[in-house]
This record gives C-alpha cells, structure tokens and sequence, in this order.
C-alpha cells in the first residue's frame, strides 16, 4: 500500500541519518491516516533538526492515544537538550 511505502521508505531514511527524507515521507504518510506512532518519529526527527515548534506539535498530536507516550518521549528530548526544568515538568503533567 501507499502507507506502507511512505513509511518504510521514511523508517529506512531516519535510520541512515537522512532526516529531510524521512520527514517527507512520514509527511506523506500522515496526509494519507493519521497515527500517533508516525507522529512520534516526527517529532524526533523535528527535533533532531532542532525545529522544537513543529517537534512539539507532533508530540501533542501522539496525545489522544498515547498521552503517556507522549510526555515520556517529550521529556526524554528536554533532557536531551539540556532542558532540565521542562523535563521535569513535562513529566509530572
């Protein structure tokens, strides 16, 4: 299916470190279905390139089904970044 190839295409990129390809592809992806796991790699990719606005919004769309997931990923990131006090609070939502 069409899902499938954007997202394999997409996983494939992220794991060779190629992050616009694998932004495009899960793009894709999400215009086809919404899923909270794509979301997820998206926002670690937004992340990854230091686009904290749009890493967050995918962070917040993971919410409906996955509120855990969601912060435990979000305040992992804080913490990556050095964001100590918003790691924390993120946490304790």
């Amino acid at each position: 299916s069409q899902k499938s190839k954007y997202y394999f295409k997409g996983l494939i990129a992220k794991n060779n470190g190629q992050t616009e390809i694998a932004i495009e592809n899960f793009e894709q992806y999400l215009e086809l279905e919404e899923n909270p796991l794509i979301n997820y790699k998206l926002a670690d990719l937004y992340l990854k390139k230091g686009n904290h606005k749009k890493a967050l919004l995918h962070f917040k769309k993971t919410e409906d089904s996955g509120k855990q997931l969601m912060l435990q990923g979000l305040g992992q990131k804080y913490f990556q970044l050095k964001m100590y006090k918003e790691a924390l609070l993120d946490n304790l939502i």
